[in-house]
């Protein structure tokens, strides 16, 4: 789960040592002289989420009632829990702006905690309110691994707080914590998601599996350019949105989209086909392959060098889905700048798609009200166990699933193991 790192940096002259027995008491029979501190600038009110948090979890577990107070103006002589990016962290040595991502730090140095991670918003304006909550995620480890909450269910009921008596940490303290995964997507609510790694692709611009709607909208161009669409029986059909990929004007668009998206600030961008796709029988396009599948491959994987010199360091991520299943025939290798995203993920397909790519995403299938047992339980633990765990050997990076929480009450349990799993 990434490395947990022990250091001993110089402390505050005035910070108190650590009681005999290798622990620092926070609560003691519901008492306490330790405040929660947070930042004097908490630009967006990152931080003061995941103080109330604390706040309402310590003072449900323990009785004690924990003032939250900006760093500034913390008592002389009283202990402190500081979240954050705090003066006093960087004073204890603790390089929280080096942080990043979904990045964590539990640390006690003397007497006091730090609870910190990277808070920002992320560089798209569009997914404003998918925060980037670092400290949320930091203070939940610290809230389930030294005070024994557990988050199972979204909402307040579904927070377990045990009853304790005392709240001590190890003197020691330092782990430094990484998810493995960049981001599991399906939002059910934040302090649950957070708490579960389910994490919003900030920095990847999916469109749900499909691309072509938003580069070509029909709407926009089927009377004018007819020519844009797919010519299926003799007939240019703009009606579900087919494309004719040969078009080199169409390539433009899709480039231009991608662009679009690439300079909001997203490090990745989608290109997908559109869903049951029917292929363009027009000369130019029979002419690229003999497969469809195969003509999109060697379309998409042009405008992918293509994009590797009009947008350098960013990514492109192509769906393996439909006709383009199967890996390329014509060619042995993508561009280095390609992330081929897997909808059929067993280990004969990434056995088979490993030699044409270094990184994969999955969009799995494992829950949604469209199977065939509706709104009954579809997976077990075992299984959400088992096809983490497989997903982290082949080297999977990113989740997207295709359908989620529809069914709390009996799936909850299973949707639980799969969040903690990806820790």
């Amino acid at each position: 789960l990434g490395s947990g790192c022990r250091t001993t940096p110089a402390v505050q002259a005035t910070a108190p040592a650590a009681e005999a027995g290798g622990v620092v008491t926070l609560i003691a029979d519901g008492a306490s002289d330790y405040a929660i501190v947070v930042p004097d600038d908490d630009a967006g009110g990152r931080v003061a989420k995941a103080a109330t948090l604390l706040h309402d979890m310590l003072k449900e577990a323990t009785g004690a009632d924990l003032p939250v107070v900006a760093e500034a103006k913390l008592p002389a002589g009283r202990g402190g829990i500081f979240l954050g990016n705090t003066r006093a962290a960087a004073r204890a040595g603790l390089d929280i702006p080096a942080l990043r991502g979904w990045t964590h730090r539990q640390a006690v140095r003397g007497r006091s905690l730090f609870l910190a991670g990277y808070d920002a918003a992320p560089e798209s304006a569009e997914l404003r309110g998918r925060d980037y909550l670092g400290t949320l995620k930091a203070t939940i480890a610290f809230l389930e691994q030294q005070a024994g909450v557990r988050f199972l269910l979204p909402g307040p009921n579904g927070v377990a707080v045990p009853k304790l008596a005392r709240l001590a940490v190890p003197a020691d303290l330092d782990v430094v914590r990484t998810p493995h995964l960049r981001y599991c997507v399906r939002w059910l609510d934040q302090t649950y998601d957070v708490a579960n790694n389910q994490f919003s692709p900030t920095f990847y611009k999916t469109y749900g599996g499909h691309s072509y709607y938003s580069a070509v909208p029909s709407a926009e161009y089927a009377k004018t350019h007819p020519e844009y669409f797919a010519l299926i029986a003799g007939v240019r059909d703009a009606a579900q949105n087919h494309l004719c990929i040969s078009n080199p004007e169409v390539q433009e668009l899709m480039l231009k989209e991608m662009e679009k998206q690439l300079d909001k600030g997203y490090e990745m961008v989608q290109l997908a086909q559109t869903d049951g796709y029917v292929p363009c029988e027009c000369p130019q396009c029979r002419a690229l392959a003999d497969e469809p599948g195969e003509r999109l491959w060697i379309v998409h994987r042009k405008l992918a060098e293509q994009m590797q010199a009009r947008r350098p360091g960013k990514k492109v991520v192509i769906l393996s889905y439909g006709p383009t299943t199967h890996p390329p025939t014509t060619f042995s290798r993508l561009p280095a700048n390609v992330v081929v995203e897997l909808c059929n993920y067993q280990q004969e397909d990434f056995d088979q798609w490993r030699p044409f790519a270094d990184d994969f995403l999955v969009y799995i299938y494992n829950w949604g009200s469209y199977q065939t047992l509706g709104f009954a339980p579809k997976r077990t633990p075992r299984f959400a166990g088992e096809q983490i765990r497989f997903f982290l050997q082949n080297k999977v990076r990113g989740i997207y699933k295709c359908g989620f929480g529809e069914n709390l009450g009996l799936e909850g349990p299973v949707y639980y193991v799969y969040g903690k799993m990806i820790e």
